[in-house]
């Protein structure tokens, strides 16, 4: 049974996670509100359209943290963060949406170039402040150097430059990312939270699912 309620938890937390990262991409365009939190040091950082690739890359590499972790008993948590993480993102971007003003025009016809137009097509410069992909990356980063996932402790700092260098993020949505992980991370409020959770699940999986 605790290990039925284990699962349980872990699919919740999963699921909101995911159910808020789809949220933010059906919500994803600009308002007329929109703040620009662009400083003058964004207009100095290069455009350096290769490290689309890199910033790709980064929700496969979650995905690839949680196989990894499957067996481990800190997968619960590390999912809860996520959706803490995510759903808070989302939360901000309604509370105070913020655009992207520096991105520049694409004309190349480099493969990088391609994909980085393409990015920009997809991903509207919209729904940025913090970023999401810096939240998670510091995120997965934590676990990943607790556990000793190598690939994974060289890959997650990147994300914070790569925000950068593909003209997705300003400095202030990187900074703002940084905080609100730090906070996810090390905030005891969220281990006194994981464990109400802990109690409210388990009573509904035995309440519902479990009846008989």
């Amino acid at each position: 049974m605790k290990a039925q309620n284990k699962y349980f938890r872990q699919f919740f937390y999963f699921f909101i996670w995911i159910f808020a990262t789809f949220l933010y991409l059906a919500t994803n365009r600009i308002y007329p509100n929109s703040i620009d939190p662009a400083i003058f040091l964004d207009n100095y950082i290069p455009l350096i359209p290769w490290t689309a690739i890199l910033y790709h890359l980064w929700y496969p590499s979650l995905i690839f943290l949680v196989i990894k972790m499957k067996n481990n008993p800190e997968l619960e948590e590390l999912l809860l963060k996520f959706a803490i993480a995510m759903s808070a993102c989302f939360i901000t971007y309604k509370l105070i949406p913020a655009i992207v003003s520096v991105r520049p025009s694409i004309d190349g016809e480099k493969i990088f170039d391609i994909i980085l137009r393409l990015t920009y097509y997809i991903d509207a410069p919209t729904s940025s402040l913090p970023s999401s992909h810096v939240v998670l990356a510091l995120i997965a980063y934590h676990y990943a150097k607790k556990h000793n996932i190598k690939i994974l402790r060289y890959y997650e700092p990147v994300i914070l430059f790569v925000t950068l260098t593909t003209k997705q993020h300003v400095i202030a949505d990187v900074l703002l990312g940084i905080i609100y992980a730090s906070v996810i991370i090390y905030s005891k409020k969220i281990d006194k939270l994981a464990r109400f959770n802990t109690v409210s699940i388990n009573f509904i999986y035995n309440k519902t699912i479990c009846y008989k």
